[in-house]
């Protein structure tokens, strides 16, 4: 079983360190809207590193923020 400190502690690493916000903007925020953007957020990095589901794929002509993906993009705008 995990304590009340523990998890606040673990929302504190998710807002300062995964979501790179200040420790009063994570303190200001509840826990559920704290832990949304935590999901948001390994989305966001699934979607970029070419990892997500089909349901958050992005369509089209993307491809996965591979290193040489991103530097091409880079190139071509000189």
């Amino acid at each position: 079983m995990i304590t009340h400190a523990e998890h606040h502690h673990w929302l504190l690493e998710i807002g300062m360190g995964w979501l790179g916000w200040t420790e009063q903007q994570t303190l200001n925020t509840t826990m559920s809207s704290i832990i949304t953007a935590y999901r948001g957020r390994i989305d966001l990095l699934k979607t970029l590193l070419g990892q997500s589901s089909d349901k958050t794929q992005p369509q089209g002509r993307m491809k996965p923020a591979t290193a040489a993906n991103v530097l091409a993009v880079f190139r071509r705008l000189g």
